[in-house]
């Protein structure tokens, strides 16, 4: 017949076996969760590139409204006398000017 004593190693070997085995398991998944190139680092150099190309979307449309107002001025006379009236206050020849005071 077996005694205690002889069947406890074993099991005890095996207890030791999974917390090695738990701890590597640790180890091994610490830089996934910290650090660098870890979940925190990839998701705010995602949400970087997301306010990247936001900025790059405003930007584009500025410049897309920038190249019209070239376009316009170098197509015709009448936005750059409509620009002068607006900005320097421009009386053209054969016309009236008049203010009102109120």
């Amino acid at each position: 017949m077996t005694t205690p004593s002889t069947v406890a190693p074993p099991l005890l070997k095996r207890k030791q076996f999974i917390n090695i085995l738990i701890a590597v398991l640790i180890l091994l998944q610490l830089p996934l969760w910290v650090g660098t190139g870890s979940v925190e680092s990839l998701l705010y150099t995602y949400y970087a590139q997301y306010k990247v190309i936001q900025d790059n979307q405003a930007l584009r449309l500025a410049n897309q409204q920038l190249i019209d107002k070239v376009s316009a001025l170098k197509n015709g006379n009448s936005e750059i006398a409509a620009r002068a009236r607006l900005e320097l206050g421009l009386v053209g020849q054969n016309e009236i000017y008049y203010q009102v005071i109120k």
